[in-house]
Order: structure tokens, then sequence, then C-alpha cells
């Protein structure tokens, strides 16, 4: 495992200018349907980032950011402990409620909940088309 706090070299899809930008009020879209999925407002951190680098044990790398809400996911699996990233967090997979994409993971510990979104998988947006 590896949590890595530096700039990841994942590419930004085309016409997307900085998605790692945070800005008040913004809105964070998923990629592939436009789904509204959380609110900029609605960021915070997790052991002192709100941003983190994770390799998982099959060699996937994966660059979140961190939300105390996210409406427009569901999570879809069972809940384990197996292989967390944040001590003392069971996790489970969300997907956008709309088209189901996968987007990252909600996190459950015994006095927090928070949501991992994937950065490659949603757009920021300053205004959600709803």
């Amino acid at each position: 495992w590896s949590n890595e706090e530096s700039r990841s070299s994942l590419e930004q899809p085309e016409g997307v200018t900085d998605r790692y930008t945070f800005a008040p009020d913004g809105w964070y879209l998923c990629r592939h349907c436009s789904n509204p999925i959380a609110n900029e407002s609605d960021h915070t951190e997790a052991e002192g980032h709100h941003r983190h680098t994770f390799t998982n044990p099959m060699g996937s790398t994966f660059r979140i950011a961190c939300f105390h809400l996210a409406p427009g996911v569901l999570a879809v699996s069972e809940e384990t402990t197996k292989d967390t990233w944040f001590t003392g967090c069971a996790w489970s997979i969300v997907v956008c409620s709309n088209c189901a994409a996968h987007l990252g993971w909600r996190f459950r510990g015994l006095k927090m909940q928070f949501y991992g979104l994937i950065l490659s998988q949603i757009v920021h947006s300053p205004q959600p088309d709803v």
C-alpha cells in the first residue's frame, strides 16, 4: 500500500481544466453522465488530507478526494475492513446513482463517515445542470 500526497501522474481528460482545484460551492459531476455527485463545500479531510493517492493489492493506483456527503452515489457492496486505506474504517464501493459508474468508496468508522471519490471519474462544474 502507498499513500502519497504528491501530484498524480494521471492525465486529465481533454477540455477539463484543473479538476483538482477546490472552488466554493462548485459541484463535482460524474464524468460519464454529468449527474451531480458532491458539492464542493462538502469536502473534508481524512488522516489530515482531503486528497490521497493509494495503490490497491492488485496494483491499481487511485487518486481520491474526500467528502463528508456525496448524495449522487449509492453504496453497492458489503462493508469490509480488509485492505482498508484508512485506519479503523470499513469501506464499500460506491457508484453513480444515475449510470452506475464506479466513482469510489464510502468509508465508515466508529465516529466518522466520508466518501473517497476517484478524481479521474468526476469533473468540476460551477453549477450542475439539474
